[in-house]
Parts: C-alpha cells; sequence; structure tokens
C-alpha cells in the first residue's frame, strides 16, 4: 500500500512539472542574450509529435533564436496539424520518408546559418536552460555543447563501457539528445561521414551523435543548467530510440571504426567541474 501511494505521489509531481513548464513556455517572460548572435534551432519528430508545439513554443520565448525549424520524420501525418501556431520565425518541413535521427544535420546544412540548437522531442527545456547553455556555448564555439554525454571506453574483454555525465560540467566522447554546434562543425560531420564509407545518413543510422563527438579538434562539452523534465515516454520501449533491437552493436562497430580512423586524434576526455554556472 505505502509503495502504491509513493508511485501515485511521483506520478502526481511529474505531472506538476509539467504542467508548470507548459505554463512557463506558453505565457513566461520572454528570455534574453544580449549581443547574442541568432541561434538556429531544430526539432525532429520522430515518434513523440504532440510535444512539438510546446518544445517550439519554449525556444521561441528566446529573443536571441532566429529561426525554429520543426520536421516530421514519419510521412503518415502533417506535422502542422500538430503545432496549431504561426511564428515568422517558425518554419514547418514535412520530410514525405521516415528519416534517421541524423537527418537533423542535413536541415542544418540546408539552413546555412553559424549557430545551431538540435533537442530531441522528449527533452523539456525551460528557456533560461536554452539561454544557459547557448551562453557556454558561446564561451567556446570550437567544440559542439549539451546537456547529456557520456565517455566510451573498453574492458579488458573489449566490451563497451560508457561512463554518463549529467548535470556536471564534463569533456565526453558523445553528446546525446541535446546539442549546439557551429557552422563548421556540421560541415566536419558531412566530411567524416565520406570518410567513414557512408553515402546517405540512412546507411548510418543510430551513430549520428557519435560522428558528431569528432567534428571539431576538442571534446565536445555537457553542461549543467539545473533539472531537466524529460517526457514521460523518454524511456518506453515502444518510442525510445536507444531501446531498438540492434542499437548497441550497430554503435559499437561505429566507434570502433571512428577510433582506427582516428586513433590518437585527442587525449582522453576529462571531467571539469566549475561551480560558476549561470542557471
Amino acid at each position: 500500500m505505502r509503495r502504491k501511494a509513493l508511485a501515485l505521489g511521483a506520478k502526481l509531481l511529474d505531472m506538476a512539472r509539467r504542467a508548470r513548464w507548459r505554463a512557463t513556455v506558453r505565457y513566461g517572460p520572454r528570455c534574453r542574450l544580449p549581443d547574442a548572435p541568432p541561434l538556429t534551432c531544430i526539432l525532429l519528430s520522430y515518434q513523440r509529435p504532440e510535444n512539438m508545439a510546446d518544445l517550439a513554443r519554449g525556444l521561441l520565448r528566446c529573443d536571441f533564436v532566429g529561426h525554429v525549424i520543426v520536421s516530421n520524420s514519419c510521412p503518415d501525418s502533417d506535422i502542422g496539424d500538430w503545432i496549431g501556431f504561426i511564428d515568422p520565425r517558425l518554419e514547418i518541413k514535412n520530410a514525405g520518408e521516415h528519416t534517421p535521427a541524423g537527418y537533423r544535420f542535413e536541415l542544418a546544412r540546408i539552413a546555412e546559418a553559424e549557430h545551431y540548437l538540435c533537442v530531441d522531442d522528449d527533452v523539456f527545456l525551460y528557456p533560461k536552460q536554452v539561454r544557459a547553455l547557448y551562453a557556454r556555448y558561446l564561451e567556446d564555439p570550437s567544440v559542439p555543447h549539451g546537456l547529456f554525454g557520456y565517455i566510451n571506453s573498453f574492458d579488458d574483454s573489449g566490451n563497451l563501457q560508457r561512463d554518463m555525465r549529467r548535470r556536471v560540467e564534463a569533456s565526453v566522447d558523445v553528446l546525446h539528445q541535446v546539442y549546439v554546434l557551429s557552422r563548421q562543425h556540421v560541415k566536419e560531420y558531412f566530411r567524416l561521414l565520406g570518410e567513414l564509407g557512408y553515402t546517405n545518413l540512412k546507411e548510418l543510422r543510430l551513430g549520428d551523435d557519435i560522428v558528431l563527438g569528432y567534428s571539431s579538434d576538442g571534446w565536445p562539452r555537457c553542461h549543467d543548467v539545473g533539472p531537466i523534465l524529460l517526457c514521460p515516454t523518454a524511456h518506453d520501449p515502444k518510442r525510445a530510440t536507444w531501446k531498438q533491437p540492434g542499437f548497441a552493436d550497430t554503435r559499437l562497430e561505429l566507434l570502433v571504426r571512428i577510433r582506427e580512423l582516428y586513433p590518437a586524434a585527442r587525449p582522453p576526455p576529462r571531467e571539469v567541474v566549475d561551480a560558476n554556472i549561470d542557471r
């Protein structure tokens, strides 16, 4: 009985947190970052079109956001039907075919902006968190920045070990879910695809974030901007990409290939703690 009560309490608290986030992205104060260059944001709807309207609203509450691209990776529906509002900075794109997660970088290449933010459809960021992350990126735009990441290593038996990083200031191998990157990183991303022998994004499938990790001379950076709210379906096997069959094996193969291509490109990532975080 006590366990059920605790579970119900946790569910109600999570519902309250999501309601607060929706109210903030719809009616909260605008968010400013003086003198910041315009940021182009890319939202790729994979399994959660119902989230896209509020995700876009949250980004559009940031005055430094100059362009928000919402794209649908599923051809069975028009993503515009889920948005329900118009904004001069908002662009709706229906791919017309099933597209992989890496399609966001193709959208970035087409947009030809200087700075990009890509957010998965299960991550609910407050505008102030977007501002804090973008500010940290602008301090060092030579490498991609994000909020979630991990460091890859191999044990004595050759098994892949992943040391997760979240809510810390850290250098990482791979970012996931949230990415801030530059036009140069996008160019290098596609150059690396060619070197790895891929002719299109569909061949890469589930490793776009691994390739992005090698798109600069330094390691990507992970930041702490406070608690991150996730969609309740973030761990749903029917929706979560990382729970697809073959996910780990496909990524392991790519990681081995890219490390063979760049065996000593950079020293291993090293965690760096910094308490001076703008929340």
